[in-house]
């Protein structure tokens, strides 16, 4: 029978901790050099650190020595981008859900939209969750200003932990053995990526605020909300019904901020609940949601404001005219890359 501490965390009789309460996870798992998933210190067992892109995906992309941009738009090489695990953890993660979802991206996009329309999301949200999550447990452990005369505060001071709590009950799950209710589920979305010179053929970027993540590998693209209940999706299901053809790196993006900012809009949010039978020792992720999800108006201005963040980059080295014209469309709210003023989806070589 399981066992449950004051604070709510839940313990089997195996002494592993099935359910990390909220006030738990900031000041132990947030808060500690210990491993991210059991949440063993380091010293009580034996630690190998875990990478935040998985290393797989550093190898099949050469990304070892090539350096990620994190929030403070620093940059770190994807070599030391790495979080604290122990190697028992770190094993099981390989081989419950990495050697699963490499084998699957291997075999390509139409093998993908297979396996998911056999099997559902569940895989790939669960191994989202785990890169967000690393992410931003990573923070802790980065200076918000590399100038040493400054104070040392981390990028990590600037997150509310506790918005991570049920990603982090999510990410986890190969560990605690937690089952999923369908109301729990979070908006998902594949799309092929048209490979273009210049762009690579990886990319990774989240927002922490609206809870959004996106990975580019190959002719695969994913993204997740990790806390709609499916919400942001079905705002956008007629948008994603035009989408024809493969998306170019701009395109992407654009997406992936229509998807944020739509979380960004939702009045009636789901409430994620972890329940757990006690006696029966089974622990399950559900949430309360409404029927029907109710969403404000918007702003045009705050969709182009996300647009232009998550574009910049990709515009920056256009001639200063065009440059300024693009950002200047962009941040109108207004403008897309993705279909043509007919509603027309567009081909972008």
């Amino acid at each position: 029978m399981y066992n449950i501490e004051p604070d709510g965390t839940i313990i089997s009789p195996a002494n592993k901790i099935v359910f990390y309460s909220a006030d738990r996870f900031e000041h132990e798992i947030c808060s500690q050099d210990s491993c991210f998933i059991c949440g063993e210190l380091r010293g009580g067992k034996e630690f190998n650190d875990e990478h935040v892109i998985p290393k797989w995906i550093l190898k099949k992309h050469n990304l070892y020595n090539k350096q990620i941009t994190l929030t403070n738009q620093t940059r770190i090489r994807y070599s030391q981008y790495v979080v604290p695990c122990c190697s028992e953890c770190n094993q099981l993660m390989g081989t419950e859900i990495e050697q699963k979802v490499q084998h699957l991206f291997d075999a390509g996009y139409s093998k993908i939209i297979s396996y998911l329309r056999d099997n559902g999301p569940w895989l790939f949200l669960v191994w989202l969750s785990l890169i967000f999550i690393k992410t931003h447990y990573k923070d802790r452990y980065l200076r918000l200003s590399r100038d040493e005369r400054k104070e040392k505060y981390t990028i990590g001071d600037l997150n509310e932990w506790k918005q991570l709590h049920h990603i982090y009950c999510i990410a986890r799950s190969f560990y605690s053995g937690a089952e999923f209710n369908p109301f729990a589920q979070s908006s998902f979305i594949t799309v092929p990526a048209k490979s273009l010179e210049g762009f690579g053929n990886f990319n990774y970027c989240d927002l922490f605020d609206t809870q959004a993540s996106m990975i580019r590998y190959d002719q695969i693209v994913m993204m997740a909300i990790h806390n709609d209940g499916c919400a942001a999706q079905t705002i956008l299901s007629s948008l994603l019904s035009r989408i024809k053809g493969q998306l170019a790196p701009i395109q992407i993006r654009e997406l992936f901020a229509r998807l944020a900012y739509a979380n960004n809009i939702i009045e009636t949010r789901p409430e994620f609940i972890s329940s757990v039978d006690i006696l029966n020792e089974k622990y399950t992720i559900t949430a309360k949601r409404e029927a029907t999800f109710d969403y404000g108006p918007g702003d045009d201005k705050d969709f182009g404001l996300i647009m232009y963040f998550l574009c910049r980059n990709l515009i920056a080295h256009y001639p200063k005219e065009l440059k300024d014209k693009i950002e200047a469309n962009i941040l109108t709210g207004r403008y897309s890359f993705l279909f043509d003023d007919t509603g027309d989806f567009m081909n972008i070589e």
